[in-house]
């Protein structure tokens, strides 16, 4: 009877566990096309965010969540990790708030997004943490101090709308 009632156990939390698994992917598919337009990128996965720019977001339950960002300097092809940062999430679903990680210029040429210096990789180790402006052909340009993590609406038209 105990071995019994310890296999339906086993059998009800590997249920559980694949249900919770499967509604984090399946939540960023239900929204409506608006609100994934406006949080495109911060999803887990490999995401083109601009014509030279990947957000590759990865971890989750059992380590940390982070969002790489890598540049591609011919649109396709050898890519470059420019930075990373934690990956916040809102409300316990599988995406952020773009404005809490990255915006991109309107012709996907030049991006804003934070780096973690604690958490880079290689030559990235050496930058400091901030905000950065990466443009096509320019690199990258540190603005400022973390702060409260959220790109500002007139840092994006400032740096972005221009370039």
């Amino acid at each position: 009877m105990t071995r019994q009632i310890a296999t339906t156990v086993l059998a009800a939390a590997a249920t559980l566990t694949l249900a919770a698994c499967s509604t984090g992917s399946n939540k960023f598919q239900n929204l409506d096309p608006q609100t994934q337009a406006a949080h495109h990128g911060t999803q887990s996965g490999y995401h083109r965010i601009g014509t030279h720019f990947v957000a590759s977001v990865d971890g989750g339950k059992w380590n940390q969540r982070l969002m790489k960002f890598y540049y591609y300097p011919t649109g396709n092809g050898r890519k470059e990790l420019i930075g990373i940062t934690s990956a916040t999430l809102l409300d316990g679903t599988d995406y952020g708030s773009q404005p809490a990680h990255f915006a991109v210029s309107p012709d996907g040429a030049s991006i804003l997004f934070f780096h973690e210096a604690a958490l880079g990789y290689g030559k990235i180790t050496s930058a400091r943490d901030g905000l950065y402006l990466y443009a096509r052909g320019a690199g990258a340009q540190w603005i400022r101090p973390i702060e409260d993590h959220v790109i500002d609406p007139t840092e994006i038209d400032r740096y972005l709308s221009a370039n």
